[in-house]
């Protein structure tokens, strides 16, 4: 996997919405010999009740190529000499794809304040484990696909907050709008299914009791993984056992999570 960085500021001038939508017209343009390049294009208009409105596309032409190309971009409003600022980063993403044709599973750079990620975005460990129990929330760098698993290996543990588990599971909640200063998932209470101990969660409530092995029993080395099917069933794996389905209706395109939280320090994606 290839990162190009990306950093825009975006200046709004003021377009109607009736003038974006004669500019939104879709054409092929001429082809150029520059064939690998990056078109990034930003519009901005105030929409029918005043507010500003900011799109952004992507477009690369690859040909018949097998190589993966994506953008991720965020932003953040703030003011500036009493005008306001758009600020917008974001990253191109190249790689190949394997054989299933999808991308490899990282960790998302975006995460808990005390999180921090290793090796390329394949580990994780949480800083200061013992006075902060918590901050530690981590989220897959791409949507699940139907039926792909998402697992991870325990690397570090302590004991000093009374075993309490890890936490793992699946959100619909947009990975960018996450807050760093989170203390854990269950405060997360928008379209996500959690797993602590060997209870249930949805939308920071328990919603299933005594559902298969406690995951505050893992120890260095055991694995614990997630799973939406393609009929929309959650399923969680602990050391490669399935735990039956913990929940129904789950949406397409859900991230995987994993709350560092308690004694649990460090995991690795396998």
């Amino acid at each position: 996997m290839r990162y190009s960085a990306l950093l825009v500021l975006l200046s709004l001038s003021a377009v109607t919405a009736e003038q974006k939508d004669a500019a939104d017209v879709s054409n092929c343009g001429k082809e150029e010999k520059g064939a690998k390049s990056l078109t990034l294009s930003l519009t901005g208009w105030r929409n029918g009740t005043g507010d500003w409105v900011a799109e952004v596309s992507a477009r690369k032409e690859v040909g018949s190529s097998t190589r993966n190309v994506s953008v991720e971009v965020e932003h953040r409003i703030f003011e500036c000499n009493g005008k306001t600022v758009i600020l917008m980063k974001g990253r191109q993403l190249f790689g190949d794809v394997g054989n299933h044709g999808m991308e490899e599973l990282l960790f998302n750079e975006r995460h808990g304040k005390n999180a921090l990620l290793l090796n390329g975005g394949r580990s994780a460990y949480r800083n200061n484990p013992e006075p902060q129990d918590g901050h530690g929330a981590l989220f897959s760098s791409r949507p699940l696909k139907d039926d792909e698993l998402f697992e991870v290996r325990v690397e570090s543990k302590i004991s000093k907050w009374g075993g309490n588990s890890i936490g793992i599971g699946v959100t619909a909640f947009p990975v960018s709008s996450f807050n760093s200063t989170t203390l854990w998932m269950m405060d997360i209470k928008y379209l996500t299914w959690m797993m602590y101990n060997n209870n249930i969660y949805v939308d920071g409530n328990v919603k299933k009791n005594g559902y298969g092995k406690s995951l505050s029993s893992l120890v260095v080395g055991d694995k614990v993984g997630v799973t939406r099917t393609s009929n929309g069933d959650l399923h969680f794996f602990v050391n490669g056992v399935d735990q039956g389905i913990a929940a129904s209706g789950i949406p397409q395109h859900v991230h995987a999570v994993v709350d560092l939280i308690r004694d649990f320090v460090a995991v690795a994606i396998v």
